[in-house]
């Protein structure tokens, strides 16, 4: 009777015990199965990513083509003159990479040495504005148009030239 009493004290543990290892193997199977699914989906974004990537580097390569076709302007030192208030005014555009990089006077005979110191301060106005679409200087406004005029001319030469 001794033997089948402790049998019997020891029953509700091996019960207990055995109701535990099941309930531990239904949530292990719960957290493989999501472990699985969450790899799956990391995969997934992984994939979208990759293909985000893939697009991005697509429209970079086509961006870079269509900048390169267009291109305004050909890579140079291009030379014109135009009429100013005294004669004529010769300058040189230096283009790079379709923007103007320097703008030199070369001559500018029979212009009145004052007003024609005024009328330079259009070259700055021209380069910061990367277009010859900016106002004469006021009180140089003869010997302005025709530092515009000159390089207008020289970037119709640069045009050509693509």
């Amino acid at each position: 009777m001794k033997a089948n009493r402790q049998w019997m004290l020891r029953l509700p543990c091996v019960i207990l015990l055995i109701a535990f290892c099941a309930a531990y193997q239904t949530q292990a199977k719960a957290w493989q199965r999501q472990s699985e699914e969450n790899r799956a989906a990391a995969a997934e974004v992984e994939a979208y990513n990759a293909n985000i990537l893939a697009m991005q580097a697509q429209l970079a390569q086509e961006r870079e083509a269509e900048t390169a076709a267009v291109q305004k302007y050909a890579d140079g030192s291009y030379t014109a003159s135009a009429m100013g208030f005294g004669g004529q005014i010769e300058v040189r555009v230096t283009v790079r990479q379709d923007r103007m990089e320097e703008i030199s006077v070369l001559k500018h005979d029979g212009e009145d040495a004052v007003y024609f110191e005024e009328a330079t301060a259009v070259i700055d106005r021209i380069l910061a504005a990367q277009s010859v679409e900016v106002d004469a200087v006021a009180g140089a406004t003869f010997s302005s148009t025709g530092i515009l005029e000159a390089v207008r001319s020289a970037l119709s030469q640069a045009e050509e030239g693509t």
